[in-house]
């Protein structure tokens, strides 16, 4: 049922998903880990929410930032 789901999926032409869109949830995710106390997975996500940023933009808003819950 898999492979077909994704035989499926990649047989369909999608648009292409913004950086923001992708860091964004990213940073969503990182909130959810941080709540249940995965908090080097947090800190993961962030890293890799602004590196999107960084690659696709030039912009990097996160890199700087030293907040910790």
């Amino acid at each position: 049922m898999v492979q077909s789901q994704l035989a499926t999926t990649a047989g369909t032409a999608q648009a292409p998903v913004s950086p923001l869109l992708i860091s964004d949830r990213l940073i969503s995710l990182a909130e959810q880990a941080g709540q249940v106390g995965c908090t080097a997975t947090a800190r993961h996500l962030i890293r890799l929410a602004s590196r999107v940023l960084e690659e696709k933009t030039g912009f990097a808003p996160l890199a700087g930032s030293t907040a910790r819950r």
